[in-house]
């Protein structure tokens, strides 16, 4: 619904948040008091005052509330990430210990199903789904890990340890998948978004003078940039701040040094 915002840059994404909430208090301000502002008694503007503190305090909770479980996810992501490429350096290196053709082979997959991670699955999440291609990729590795034939003691437990990276793998790019989806729900907005309306509208019956706008529109521009922060971090794999394959890149010319 609002993906085009993350094409900018984080301070321009904060700066689009405050503008867009400033510009449109004052446009609901403007009509809202033409239209009703001489109708509401006294006793009416000092009832919204109430009610709109009481709103704005439970408002700033609840930003603050979504700040933190997207910054959570955000860091949930790079830590999937880390965890993955770790085990894909690991599994290689075992592999490098079997110092034989079939796990030479292995590791030719293993490689080019990194470099797949970073070239075709990264787009991927990037849209909200998953690479076929790189999914493909990862078939050769697990069958071709079962295929080795161990030699001796030693060759027997990298085997094993072998078998279970590679099923460890596995298991991590779901999840790695999965928190590509993360996100706050579309409803969350409606219902944000709604709030902003209301809080609006109370503050539309509230102090007329140059200070009292000048004091709502420092309010709405700190829950703009609030809510803009919220934008930022709300999907892992989108915008400027989002998580990179960086991990995989580095593992994957490890893997490119490493001899057999």
């Amino acid at each position: 619904m609002i993906d085009w915002i993350y094409q900018f840059s984080d301070p321009v994404i904060i700066l689009i948040s405050i503008v867009t909430g400033i510009v449109a208090m004052l446009v609901v301000h403007a009509v809202c008091h033409a239209i009703i502002g001489k109708r509401i008694p006294k006793e009416g503007f000092k009832f919204a005052e109430t009610i709109h503190n009481s709103m704005i305090s439970l408002f700033t909770l609840v930003l603050a509330f979504s700040l933190v479980q997207a910054i959570g996810n955000y860091r949930q992501a790079n830590t999937q990430i880390a965890t993955e490429a770790a085990q894909i350096n690991n599994l290689d290196r075992l592999l490098t210990r079997f110092n034989s053709p079939k796990a030479a082979d292995v590791r030719q997959h293993l490689m080019a199903y990194t470099k797949s991670i970073i070239e075709d699955d990264w787009p991927a999440l990037v849209r909200g789904s998953a690479s076929e291609t790189t999914t493909d990729l990862f078939k050769p590795i697990s069958q071709g890990i079962i295929a080795i034939q161990p030699d001796n003691d030693r060759q027997v437990s990298l085997y094993a340890s072998a078998v279970n990276l590679a099923q460890e793998l596995e298991r991590i790019r779901e999840v790695r998948l999965e928190s590509g989806t993360l996100q706050i729900p579309s409803n969350y907005w409606m219902v944000i978004f709604f709030a902003i309306l209301a809080k609006m509208l109370l503050s539309a019956l509230l102090d007329r003078s140059a200070a009292g706008t000048y004091v709502l529109s420092v309010q709405m521009a700190v829950l703009g940039a609030l809510l803009g922060l919220v934008l930022i971090f709300d999907e892992p794999y989108k915008g400027r701040t989002s998580v990179k394959p960086d991990n995989f890149v580095s593992v994957l010319e490890k893997m490119r040094d490493r001899k057999n």
